[in-house]
């Protein structure tokens, strides 16, 4: 069995990759026609702080979660740093960044548009800098050339280029750079067998390849070993972001929790305890179907309306809502077998339109699947697009960064009570006790809002850890419940009849603490577990089977609110937690 470990498993792979990138540079240096030995640039600490601080940036701007906005002062931080690099020195950083401004664009890993204009900048600064009060291009004598050199901080002796010696002295080690890079990009789509291998090494083989496989001018080593300090700086930087993020995350939640239960009980309230053994986890499930009142209360409850949430409601109404939705699961069992085949046949003519298969599009999916499942139907569209857009804001509430459009959750519920009017099978389970919120809430929350929802943070955990890993490993590696509460009013024993867990205690279990727990169960355990895990495992196999390997899945592309790593805080966001957080913590639920 593979297991991913989320923060542990990043922070190792960039970890192991700066230490061989390192390893690699001091090889490099070595050489007597090395650019980085001590005198040459050790001697410019300046030039080592310019490379270091663009690969931090580089670090910062990755991650997809940041707004187009951020990218944007990150990218011109960057160029301001290569504008720097280029007056003092020569053009090695800018030739870099051009490379990878050309890779990102060839190759999709960044947007066309963005590359394109990161590209012009960068060339716009290259061809009018002055160097040590030389023009290299001089834009008001467009032609003139450049006669006499400069000196460099570090004094070594920089010959001044003509318009075309530029381009002859890096425009090879440019293309060669940016083929490099398109093959370490999109070699492991397309080389299976090798393909791990090729993903974690690929910077490290071709880097190799360029310093000891071929014949360099001084430029173009230059260009390879200064790229190589950058690349190094960059994973360094994740690797430090990535275990700042782990060790923050839940110790602190922990004690924010604690504040919570002193605030709303006094010291003489509830323990709130983290449960990190995955076996004593399991046990205290299966002890309690009470989740106490704590986020499920204060937060999911209110979010979900309209809709009576099954996952989040307690008490005597929880019991009401599971014993009709088990009559929903009756009349639906003798339709399970369909379900497969509708997934597969939706999910083949997802991938027949060519288009890029985002998060936006993976919450069409599921919707669609499930509508014709329940309703025996395909002729949906137009109450697939009022349930998707509900579905965002249902999300947004729940992920607590802002308020929904109440209008679009009515739209929502209204679409589904008329096409249970339209079904008489369902319809008479009930009848025109769908219309309130404890029957719709029955197919609603299971069935279609929560799998909308879940299914994008799933697929996004199944492509980051790859097909080498099995559904249930990879929903454990960035589960899309980060946190199961439960509340014990009596104590959890073990075997031997020592107290595992004391009585009156809320426990709180993060996710994160059994991503590695081979044992530890994805859809939950005891009374209440997930109830539709069949269906859902069903389709999610196929979606997996089907989309894992193709070319256009993007689900992290238009994710938001998933509530763990995947969007920033805006402004709007910000001002709805702190207006909105003291009235939830220190207020009733209603």
């Amino acid at each position: 069995m593979v297991v991913i470990k989320n923060h542990e498993d990043q922070c190792r792979r960039y970890g192991q990759g700066a230490a061989r990138l390192g390893v690699l540079a001091v090889l490099a240096s070595c050489s007597t026609l090395s650019t980085l030995s001590p005198g040459k640039y050790i001697g410019a600490p300046t030039r080592a702080a310019s490379h270091f601080a663009l690969g931090m940036l580089g670090a910062l701007s990755d991650p997809p979660i940041l707004q187009w906005w951020q990218t944007l002062g990150l990218v011109l931080a960057g160029l301001v740093v290569v504008a720097y690099d280029i007056r003092c020195f020569d053009f090695t950083l800018a030739c870099y960044v051009a490379k990878e401004a050309a890779a990102g664009a060839l190759t999709g890993k960044h947007h066309i548009i963005g590359a394109v204009a990161c590209f012009g900048a960068v060339l716009a600064v290259a061809l009018s800098t002055e160097r040590n009060g030389t023009v290299l291009l001089n834009f008001d004598g467009l032609g003139s050339n450049v006669s006499g050199g400069t000196v460099e901080p570090n004094g070594v002796k920089n010959a001044g280029l003509a318009e075309s010696d530029m381009f002859r002295e890096y425009g090879r080690i440019f293309a060669l750079l940016t083929a490099m890079d398109c093959a370490s990009e999109c070699g492991g789509r397309y080389i299976k067998r090798f393909a791990l291998v090729w993903r974690n090494y690929s910077t490290e083989i071709t880097t190799a390849t360029l310093l000891w496989g071929l014949t360099l001018s001084v430029s173009e080593r230059r260009v390879v070993e200064h790229s190589l300090i950058v690349l190094l700086s960059y994973r360094a930087a994740c690797y430090l972001l990535i275990r700042a993020q782990a060790v923050r995350a839940p110790a602190v939640v922990l004690y924010l929790f604690k504040l919570y239960g002193v605030l709303n009980y006094g010291w003489g309230g509830p323990s709130f305890v983290r449960v990190t053994d995955p076996r004593v986890a399991t046990l205290v499930l299966k002890a309690s179907v009470n989740k106490g009142d704590c986020l499920e209360a204060r937060i999911a409850t209110p979010a979900w309306r309209p809709v009576l949430s099954l996952e989040s409601v307690d008490g005597e109404l929880w019991r009401r809502m599971r014993e009709g939705f088990n009559s929903v699961l009756d009349v639906l069992a003798p339709r399970l077998p369909e379900l497969v085949p509708i997934a597969q046949r939706r999910t083949a003519e997802l991938i027949s339109r060519g288009t890029i298969i985002d998060a936006p599009e993976i919450t069409r999916l599921s919707l669609e699947i499930f509508l014709e499942f329940l309703f025996r139907r395909r002729d949906l569209g137009a109450h697939v697009n009022v349930l998707a857009e509900a579905s965002w804001e249902w999300r947004k509430e729940i992920a607590f960064k802002g308020k929904a459009r109440v209008s679009l959750k009515t739209s929502a519920v209204d679409t589904v009570v008329v096409l249970l009017r339209q079904d008489p099978e369902l319809w008479a389970l009930f009848g025109e006790e769908w219309t309130e919120p404890e029957r719709y809430s029955l197919l609603m929350q299971p069935f279609l809002i929560s799998p909308a929802i879940n299914t994008c943070d799933i697929m996004v955990a199944v492509a980051r850890a790859g097909s080498n890993v099995s559904l249930d490993d990879a929903i454990r590696s960035a589960h899309p419940f980060p946190i199961l509460e439960r509340y014990l009013a009596d104590p959890v024993f073990d075997d031997n009849g020592e107290v595992l867990v004391a009585g009156n205690t809320q426990v709180l279990l993060f996710a994160d603490d059994f991503a590695s727990a081979a044992s530890w169960p994805v859809f939950s355990s005891g009374r209440r577990a997930c109830a539709g895990a069949q269906y859902a495992r069903s389709y999610l196999t196929v979606l997996r089977s089907a989309l894992m390997d193709h070319a256009l899945f993007r689900p992290e592309e238009g994710h938001r609110f998933s509530g763990r790593n995947n969007d920033t805080l805006e402004w709007d966001e910000l001002w709805y937690l702190l207006s909105s957080l003291p009235k939830t913590i220190l207020c009733q639920p209603s």
